[in-house]
């Protein structure tokens, strides 16, 4: 019997913090990450319905996006576990600059689970926001110092 790697089970581990509160390439590397797996994730399911969707299609969708965010060799994991894993790789010090995108991914998750389900529009721009703060904190950590 042939027994599983644990690498091809669990998610990545988070890189080491940086020290000194600069932000390490490897943390903008997983920042990139998240932009694919939870940044594109998330709002996939929702776009690839037709505009006609039944509203139980919908329902469904929106529960994937937040529920099965991201699903791979590794797992399937939901949209607050992806958020914590890059979480756990920022340093400390820098924690406050994620709190924009901690609570887009709040709201998301709050939405995609209400019941009753709000309008598709509402769903598509909460998890776009999702999306928007992503890129908004990878351009802050990018910019030259100074700016």
């Amino acid at each position: 019997m042939t027994v599983p790697d644990p690498a091809d089970t669990a998610p990545p581990a988070p890189p080491p913090a940086p020290a000194g509160g600069a932000v390490e390439e490897a943390v903008l590397d997983m920042l990139d990450d998240l932009a694919h797996d939870l940044g594109r994730h998330i709002r996939l399911p929702l776009a690839l319905l037709p505009i006609d969707a039944p509203p139980a299609e919908v329902a469904a969708a929106a529960s994937r996006a937040v529920q099965r965010t991201r699903t791979g060799p590794r797992g399937v994991f939901g949209a607050d576990e992806l958020l914590a894993d890059f979480l756990k790789a920022v340093p400390v010090e820098r924690r406050g600059d994620c709190a924009a995108l901690e609570e887009a991914v709040a709201r998301a998750i709050e939405l995609a689970t209400t019941s009753p389900l709000p309008e598709r529009e509402c769903l598509r721009v909460a998890f776009e926001s999702v999306a928007t703060e992503i890129a908004a904190l990878a351009s802050r950590w990018r910019a030259p110092a100074g700016r």
